[in-house]
């Protein structure tokens, strides 16, 4: 738990899924004294990945903060950076990205690669992420870094070249009523993200999900 007694406060919490076994971790907030914690954001862990220690519950970690006191990067640029990485059609990679390649980002991409191979007959795919917000977190114990939660908004979008209809995803189908789109769809996805924040060198990416909100079409 964030460490003082002023408000907001903020708590990270490791959970394991009963299904999967995998375990998560969350990000409890809370406005002031009168208020219970809420879930602000949440990921399951990724493959191999791990989060340093905080210090301990008695003494409370300090919170993540807005600026990089510390830090390797400002959480809100790595965000921006992480998040423009995984636009397709890609753009150039920058020499010096500010993060470590990860499971999350290589399944994005390859899925993204398989959209727009699938419809390249009938259509055009593109993708969109855009960092939408840091949720918060907490400082690492010692000269650790930070753990930080992150949203962003991805944006897929179909554009059929055709005369005809492009059939759509089941998701599509649930969320609009359609079967299939004569001219464009789009759908909007939520991806939470965590990273490992360093004092110096390269963030990593820790936890990670995806949630469907939206879809339209015309």
């Amino acid at each position: 738990m964030s460490n003082g007694l002023s408000y907001p406060r903020s708590m990270v919490v490791q959970t394991t899924r009963s299904k999967s076994g995998l375990p998560v971790l969350s990000l409890l907030v809370t406005p002031d004294v009168r208020t219970p914690f809420k879930i602000a954001a949440s990921a399951p862990m990724l493959p191999a990945t791990e989060v340093p220690a905080f210090d301990q519950v008695t003494q409370g970690a300090p919170s993540l903060g807005d600026d990089a006191a510390g830090l390797a990067v400002e959480p809100a640029k790595l965000v921006g950076a992480y998040a423009a990485s995984l636009a397709y059609p890609a753009a150039a990679a920058a020499a010096d990205q500010p993060f470590t390649d990860d499971a999350f980002a290589s399944k994005i991409k390859a899925a993204a690669k398989t959209q727009a191979d699938q419809l390249a007959s009938v259509g055009t795919f593109t993708e969109q992420h855009v960092a939408k917000d840091v949720a918060g977190g907490l400082r690492l114990a010692g000269d650790r870094g930070a753990l930080a939660f992150a949203v962003m908004e991805r944006k897929d979008t179909v554009l059929n070249k055709t005369s005809g209809a492009i059939n759509v995803s089941e998701p599509f189908k649930v969320l609009t009523g359609l079967s299939s789109v004569k001219a464009e769809a789009t759908l909007d996805t939520l991806e939470f993200v965590v990273f490992v924040i360093p004092q110096s060198g390269q963030s990593q990416v820790v936890a990670a999900q995806e949630h469907l909100v939206a879809a339209s079409g015309t």
